[in-house]
């Protein structure tokens, strides 16, 4: 009889714990929709449009180019979105004036919609 019961006891407990592994395990929301992470646009000096950064740091920076980055969501159909301001150098940089030896660079920063 204390035998039955230990293997009803045995059996509940493994239940359960098979129970909440699977609920744990369970593939999230985001995996389903595709991948989270910031994506990297340039654009050059004089330039009124973001580009998708494909190199990186191998890049030469120039005086007056751009810098974004955007945290995005995005999957096979849909591609990472370049940050909402523009990349307008003259009106980031306004007040940084040219100095001998030295470029400037605008940087742009979204940290993308709530939603994600």
């Amino acid at each position: 009889m204390k035998q039955q019961f230990l293997n009803r006891k045995t059996f509940a407990i493994t239940a359960i714990l098979i129970c909440i592994t699977q609920i744990s395990f369970a593939p999230s929301a985001s995996a389903v929709k595709g991948y989270r992470y910031w994506g990297y646009f340039q654009a050059s000096p004089n330039a009124t449009s973001w580009e998708a950064a494909m190199t990186g740091p191998t890049v030469k920076l120039t005086d007056g180019a751009v810098e974004g980055w955007s945290f995005s969501a995005s999957n096979d159909v849909t591609p990472a979105t370049p940050p909402n301001d523009s990349p307008d150098f003259a009106t980031l940089c306004a007040d940084t004036p040219e100095a001998n030896g030295k470029i400037r660079v605008g940087l742009v920063i979204n940290f993308g919609p709530e939603s994600i």
